[in-house]
């Protein structure tokens, strides 16, 4: 196809989590392509707590890309601290970009793209400014106030309806999101494009014997693996009390917690402490070695993700590409993930997630011929090639080039 010219626009680039990796991995595949990609991002590592890159270079290239930073500025919103970017609007108005790729709902990068497009409109009379977005969904959480929830549904039925009317076409990650999109998003703009892996990264399936060694786990002992950030909406206190059961029937477990901490790692320790499961848990924080954070999936008897919400849950695809036996809420798009890979349970219920592992435990061997099935899909079904696969499909589509 034509060569184009794309600008990814968001929040955060080259930082832990699942959309961070998905912006990567598809404008990297995409400079392999042969695509001029330009990432408009900002200095903020982690927005809970509130981190920003110290060193960083305003324009520089990783991997092919084009990586501009802009320094953020935090707004005290009513429902979080709101990571603003200055001068994003204008340096959005100016691109020569072919195709512009926003991401993540309700952050400010949305709006500015938006704006930037109905001014060239207005200069033109018509908008003369391709516009994707991945919003990356994710619903008001439970836990936050009557308020805070009052006000993103304006947002969402008002503000962002407005600007989804403006844009080309939105990208949900799956069939649940764009369901849930639509809701306030025009018909027949949504389409599914999914995250993917590089099986690649994953073949062979790694040895779990270098991260048993480096968290000084013993061959004898279980592990019940978790990998994320460590944030309110991931459900690890409700991991926490599901270990009780856990073991009691199997006492030779760990429960080994990979991931920064968003804000709740001294609250977690704190009940741990408190009800006297020290001997259970391992936190290793952010794991910088890929070998070594692939051995976790290997090692590991279960990987559970009890989350209030994931839009996909690129962890899921990674534990799939091991075979390891997953247990996982029915939230968001984890159900189209996991299919009939994994046990699903009501999100919350400690005692459905604390019986599907030990069920697990019990029959580790039969689960994990089980799953073998789950890296078959993964290859079928989820791999960054296909997706970008669909992306040029979407760009050619919308990109005014001769």
């Amino acid at each position: 196809m034509t060569k184009l010219k794309i600008a990814q626009v968001c929040i955060r680039y080259l930082a832990p989590g699942g959309v961070e990796t998905h912006i990567q991995k598809i404008s990297e595949r995409l400079v392999q392509r042969g695509h001029d990609v330009t990432v408009y991002t900002t200095n903020l590592k982690t927005q809970v707590p509130w981190q920003c890159f110290q060193d960083y270079a305003p324009d520089s290239y990783v991997n092919g890309v084009r990586v501009l930073r802009l320094p953020v500025k935090r707004f005290p919103a009513p429902y979080a601290s709101y990571p603003t970017i200055p001068g994003l609007i204008k340096r959005i108005f100016e691109t020569d970009a072919d195709v512009v790729h926003a991401h993540s709902h309700r952050y400010y990068q949305i709006f500015a793209c938006a704006a930037a497009k109905l001014k060239r409109g207005r200069r033109s009379g018509r908008y003369q400014m391709p516009l994707v977005v991945t919003p990356h969904f994710h619903p008001p959480s439970n836990r936050e106030s009557a308020v805070s929830r009052f006000l993103m549904g304006v947002d969402d039925l008002f503000i962002s309806r407005r600007v989804y009317k403006m844009v080309d076409a939105i990208l949900a990650v799956t069939d649940s999101e764009r369901q849930f999109i639509e809701r306030f998003a025009p018909l027949g703009k949504c389409v599914t494009v999914p995250n993917g892996l590089d099986i690649e990264d994953w073949t062979p399936i790694p040895d779990g014997r270098p991260f048993r060694s480096r968290y000084r786990i013993g061959n004898d002992e279980k592990i019940v693996l978790y990998t994320g950030r460590l944030a309110d909406n991931k459900g690890l206190e409700h991991l926490i009390d599901a270990s009780y059961e856990v073991v009691e029937k199997h006492p030779n477990t760990k429960f080994v917690i990979v991931g920064e901490d968003w804000g709740v790692l001294k609250r977690l320790k704190k009940k741990i402490w408190a009800n006297n499961l020290d001997d259970y848990f391992v936190f290793t924080g952010h794991i910088e070695s890929f070998e070594l954070f692939k051995s976790g999936y290997a090692a590991a008897s279960v990987f559970v993700l009890p989350s209030e919400w994931e839009a996909f849950g690129i962890v899921l695809l990674e534990a799939m590409a091991c075979g390891t036996p997953i247990v996982a809420s029915d939230v968001g798009g984890i159900p189209n993930v996991v299919g009939d890979i994994g046990r699903i349970f009501k999100y919350g219920d400690i005692r459905a997630l604390a019986g599907n592992i030990v069920d697990i435990l019990d029959n580790e061997e039969l689960e994990r011929e089980k799953s073998v099935r789950g890296r078959a899909k993964v290859i079928n079904e989820f791999t960054w090639s296909a997706v970008v696969d669909r992306l040029e499909g979407i760009y050619g589509s919308i990109a005014d080039v001769s």
